[in-house]
């Protein structure tokens, strides 16, 4: 411990100069990600945004309830079980 505290101290100790390379860059900004607009899953009733959105039945939900099936974890470990869409 006393080690530790010892070497922490010198670290204090270091120039800046020393740790740090400072210079002036340029950087290109880039542009603003789209905003897309949100529907609403008609199983769970959550907004989804559009392009995540998949149609199912030709109603659409979200990815999770998209698939018939999903896992599930209950008292039995993960198991298999459905959504019921409709």
């Amino acid at each position: 411990m006393c080690l530790w505290t010892e070497i922490s101290h010198r670290q204090l100790e270091v120039l800046e100069e020393e740790l740090f390379t400072v210079q002036h860059v340029q950087i290109e900004v880039p542009a603003y990600a789209p905003i897309f607009a949100s529907v609403r899953c008609a199983v769970c009733g959550e907004n989804v945004m559009e392009t995540r959105a998949r149609v199912k039945d030709g109603q659409p939900v979200c990815i999770a309830r998209a698939s018939a099936e999903h896992g599930q974890l209950d008292g039995a470990g993960i198991s298999t079980a459905s959504w019921g869409v409709g």
